[in-house]
């Protein structure tokens, strides 16, 4: 279970966070995602700085152990000024976190990743969003496909997510690409 630790972008709680994340210690794995963004004003690195030392504050203040994984949301549904920015900002947030003690790891769909970065190289494990799906055989078919291929930021996917009909509606899910060590936790 990954669950927001934000309400969509920096600087926000998730006002569901604390229910959600016992759900989530109920399974036999879990991580944290946060929502980034560039609105483009001062510095990116400073702003990286931020979002990254009040991630870390969050997690502290719900006493979140260490080794939890936190994953960047990267998508263009928040605001982005330029890939350099993008690129400067990202890099800081990943650096706090990982000083922190946190495994950590980037969110994307490529198109996304590509128009806010300009398909900058990526050194970590990505999670990989991949789309709708009205059946989820069709869905796990093709996380799994996709879990072989390289992807955003010319790595292969650590996890693939899909997002297919459940029910009267849509509901997430992930494939994991190996190994969950260092993607996910257990509670």
């Amino acid at each position: 279970m990954i669950i927001g630790l934000n309400n969509g972008r920096p600087f926000t709680a998730n006002p569901c966070f604390a229910r959600q994340w016992t759900w989530a210690n109920s399974h036999s794995a879990r991580a944290i995602y946060i929502n980034v963004s560039d609105p483009g004003k001062g510095s990116p690195v400073k702003r990286g700085t931020q979002i990254g030392r009040d991630t870390l504050d969050r997690l502290a203040d719900l006493q979140i152990a260490q080794d939890v994984p936190i994953w960047l949301d990267i998508e263009i549904d928040n605001d982005w000024t330029s890939p350099n920015r993008a690129v400067a900002l990202i890099n800081e947030v990943l650096r706090v976190l990982s000083t922190g003690g946190h495994p950590v790891g980037i969110y994307s769909v490529p198109v996304h990743w590509f128009n806010i970065t300009l398909s900058a190289p990526v050194t970590i494990p990505t999670w990989l969003g991949l789309g709708k799906y009205q059946q989820i055989s069709a869905g796990v078919a093709a996380a799994k496909a996709a879990c072989s291929r390289a992807n955003f930021g010319g790595r292969k996917p650590a996890i693939v997510q899909f997002v297919a009909r459940y029910e009267s509606g849509w509901l997430d899910r992930n494939i994991i690409c190996g190994s969950p060590a260092g993607l996910v936790s257990r509670p």
